[in-house]
């Protein structure tokens, strides 16, 4: 094993985490609540990843959330959680698995929690999104690599 490879000579660090964008719409406005919530929660999530300068990553968890109530629209939530992460020395494929799987676990905590907040500001219960094992996920692209040529990680629910 050479240097650059060996577990000491490498290095990990949350530079930064923060909301990049987020979105709460009511296309019909107060009208929804005029009706029974009856909601029909979909979920949609995306992982991206880009390298901003040498060793410094920012890695983007972006989450979508679409309620509808007796097949009307009722909320749409857009979240896009963001961290800047310094890691130095990993081989390529122990770096791709810490972008893509570890770094976004960091991340949906505090994506889970705006959306929560988001669903309450706008006058609904908060919805609870379920744990994600995103280190499953990870293996599960991997596994079908050869038929996808999209580096994003894509889930819906």
């Amino acid at each position: 094993m050479d240097s650059a490879q060996s577990p000491s000579n490498t290095s990990f660090q949350i530079q930064r985490i923060f909301l990049k964008k987020q979105l709460c719409e009511l296309p019909r406005g107060a009208l929804v609540f005029k009706e029974p919530y009856e909601p029909e929660i979909k979920f949609e999530m995306k992982i991206s990843q880009q390298e901003l300068e040498s060793d410094i990553y920012e890695v983007v968890l972006a989450l979508n959330v679409e309620s509808r109530s007796q097949q009307q629209a009722v909320f749409r939530i857009e979240v896009e959680q963001t961290g800047l992460f310094t890691a130095k020395g990993y081989p390529a494929e122990q770096l791709e698995q810490l972008l893509k799987a570890y770094c976004p676990s960091v991340l949906y905590p505090y994506a889970r929690q705006a959306i929560a907040m988001l669903c309450v500001s706008a006058g609904f219960p908060a919805i609870a999104l379920e744990p994600i094992n995103f280190e499953g996920i990870y293996l599960q692209q991997k596994q079908q690599q050869a038929t996808t040529a999209d580096p994003a990680i894509e889930v819906a629910h």
